[in-house]
């Protein structure tokens, strides 16, 4: 077993064209991974999908009841991952909701393809994306299903040997990569981007700002322009699914993979490593 697709809870991968997540991406998603059967950072990615449903008024909905849809599905070895999707439901035409309208959930499960462990140990490649992020303070943060600005901004790497794109806000400051979210090291300081405008606040971000306060190194969550981005120490990229990807080469801009990074990266393996 490779894969397998669940919606509403029954192993199908049909969905009604009057879904309104396909007609207007009206809904949210989460992607998790599992490893060795173990679901890493379950509770704050379900937090996050309930805080996302409640912002845009998704309900009813039980968040709960996912985990014994999943749990089956789960290999007790190796790595998998697992994309939850809600829509708001079925409707016909129109923007508007019906008033009476039932959330409908998708899962996919998985295998995880190992083809990018060497850019977690040796870094990637990034550029500079011309597509920008548009400003919505009511959709900022969560994970929402319309990704066109990522997709478009994923189709300027084509041609390139740069492994992600890093997108500005229309001011032409850095919010994150099309996948990732991004840190930048300075004079032992790490600096992350504000996400209030728009972006999408990583559960691997909040989980990195909390521990490097732990551990003393001073974190600023802030606006970050693209002249300060360029002057960094270090910079790597945030996920759920990739941890730590450091950046080597930004433009005509080399970068080592310093100290804080691989402090902060070995705490991310071990994390994944002492699942059990």
């Amino acid at each position: 077993m490779t894969s397998v697709t669940l919606v509403n809870g029954g192993l199908t991968d049909q969905i009604s064209v009057y879904d309104r997540g396909l007609a207007y991406g009206d809904g949210v998603f989460e992607t998790i991974l599992s490893v060795d059967g173990q679901l890493i950072f379950l509770d704050q990615h379900l937090k996050r999908l309930t805080r996302s449903l409640s912002q845009l008024k998704i309900s009813p909905f039980d968040v709960e009841a996912l985990l014994p849809l999943i749990q089956p599905y789960l290999k007790s070895t190796g790595q998998q991952i697992i994309k939850i999707i809600v829509t708001r439901g079925i409707g016909e035409r129109g923007y508007a909701p019906p008033e009476t309208i039932q959330a409908h959930s998708i899962v996919f499960i998985s295998d995880k393809v190992k083809t990018t462990v060497a850019w977690a140990t040796k870094g990637i490649k990034a550029q500079i994306c011309a597509t920008r992020l548009a400003y919505q303070p009511k959709l900022a943060g969560i994970k929402h299903l319309n990704r066109l600005e990522q997709i478009l901004a994923l189709q300027e790497l084509a041609g390139t040997d740069c492994q992600e794109g890093i997108m500005l806000g229309y001011e032409g400051e850095v919010i994150e990569a099309t996948m990732h979210n991004l840190f930048l090291v300075k004079n032992g300081e790490l600096f992350t981007p504000d996400l209030s405008e728009c972006g999408v606040a990583g559960i691997m971000r909040t989980f990195i700002t909390e521990y490097a306060q732990q551990q003393g190194i001073p974190v600023s969550v802030s606006r970050v322009e693209v002249a300060q981005l360029m002057e960094a120490d270090e910079i790597f990229l945030t996920n759920s699914i990739n941890g730590i990807w450091p950046i080597c080469e930004l433009g005509n801009t080399r970068l080592e993979i310093g100290e804080v990074t691989c402090l902060l990266q070995d705490k991310v393996v071990d994390i994944v490593n002492s699942h059990d």
